[in-house]
């Protein structure tokens, strides 16, 4: 099943850092929004897989952004 979690991203004054509000402990850095994109994606996919691995509850995606 596909699921869609929402990710923040934030702009710092040398890189992008995005994080999943509905996934604790999830977050990643990236140079540019990109790669932050890019990286996150892997994050949250990884993330989700060690907690199925470990037998631990996957989170259901709650949070929304403004549409």
């Amino acid at each position: 099943m596909i699921q869609r979690f929402l990710v923040v991203y934030e702009h710092g004054k040398r890189n992008f850092a995005g994080f999943a509000p509905d996934v604790p402990g999830c977050f990643s850095t990236g140079k540019s929004l990109a790669e932050m994109r890019r990286m996150m994606r892997e994050a949250l996919e990884s993330h989700l897989q060690w907690m199925a691995d470990d037998g631990d509850p996957i989170p259901l995606p709650k949070t929304r952004g403004v549409e």
